[in-house]
């Protein structure tokens, strides 16, 4: 005969097992809600929207400088047209119907155009490039319309023609595309799928930079285009010091001050410093001393003639 304290451990053995399978069985089933698409998809699988959609790194790349798209006047104009003058770009894949994201992206650009203390079309460029074979140069001008209405210096020299908006035929948007490792694809509903990415081209047509997201930080952007010309659309001595001293972090996606460098910078400031005072105690020296060799000239010559009125100035003494 079993005794009752045999039994109700016998029981508590079975609730333990049934409690330990429980938590084993919940655990699975969370897993498995983590790694699938949420819709009873397959785990670890894109959705089909996204599929084929992406970034390629082709940072140095040099872009295809013959491509060829009509700009908001209906003229055709060679992507290479736009970097003769020494000018880096800020160019931007779109297209002007998207019911949200590219205006999104084209008006959180325009806020940060509007705040960077560069005036686009003198000190760099914004080239929006449709990839729409479908949409034609009254969208593309009514974007630009749009956006320069917005810029308080929109009446400077340079402005209109330094952000100009394009559209163009298939064939050239994906010849762009692929030189920037921009994966785009045409849904069936008639919208696009895309990345949300803003490239920063260096004054020859290089990849300097990518800006994924929504964020365009004015000062951010200020030291990307210093970078994209290495310090030369530089306007001030403060300008080429924050090219000096900020590198840009890649997990972070800013900029960050560089002790070193400062201290570097801090270093050449103190040496031209120091190199400007001793320049100065010497000149101050050689005059000095030219002033008191011609003092000594003149009372020499005034001993050599005593009839002379100079001889007379008891401010000259004779040295002989």
């Amino acid at each position: 005969m079993i005794s009752l304290p045999r039994i109700l451990l016998r029981l508590n053995s079975l609730h333990m097992t049934v409690v330990i399978a429980l938590c084993v069985a919940t655990c699975a089933q969370f897993a498995c809600a983590q790694f699938t698409d949420g819709r009873g998809g397959k785990p670890n699988v894109l959705p089909k929207e996204a599929q084929g959609v992406g970034i390629q790194d082709h940072l140095g790349q040099r872009l295809p400088m013959n491509v060829e798209f009509h700009n908001s006047k209906d003229e055709p104009v060679k992507l290479g047209d736009y970097f003769k003058d020494g000018k880096p770009a800020i160019i931007v894949m779109a297209y002007y119907r998207c019911p949200v994201v590219c205006t999104v992206v084209m008006d959180k650009l325009a806020q940060c155009i509007q705040d960077l203390d560069y005036t686009v079309g003198q000190d760099y460029r914004t080239l929006i490039f449709s990839f729409d074979p479908t949409e034609k140069t009254p969208s593309s001008r009514g974007k630009k319309e749009h956006y320069l209405s917005g810029y308080q210096r929109a009446d400077q020299p340079g402005v209109r023609e330094g952000w100009e908006f394009h559209t163009g035929t298939e064939v050239a948007s994906k010849e762009l595309a692929a030189a920037l490792g921009f994966e785009y694809k045409l849904l069936p509903n008639g919208e696009y799928s895309h990345p949300v990415i803003v490239y920063v081209v260096t004054p020859d047509g290089r990849i300097a930079r990518y800006i994924g997201g929504y964020d365009y930080d004015a000062k951010d952007m200020k030291l990307h285009l210093l970078e994209a010309t290495n310090g030369k659309i530089a306007s001030s001595i403060g300008d080429a010091f924050l090219h000096f001293c900020y590198r840009f972090d890649p997990n972070s996606g800013k900029f960050v001050l560089v002790a070193f460098r400062v201290m570097q910078a801090g270093g050449v400031v103190a040496v031209l410093g120091l190199g400007s005072l001793i320049g100065l105690l010497f000149a101050g020296e050689r005059i000095r001393r030219r002033r008191l060799s011609l003092a000594l000239a003149g009372a020499r010559v005034v001993a050599a003639n005593p009839s002379s009125p100079d001889s007379q100035d008891p401010n000259i003494v004779s040295r002989d």
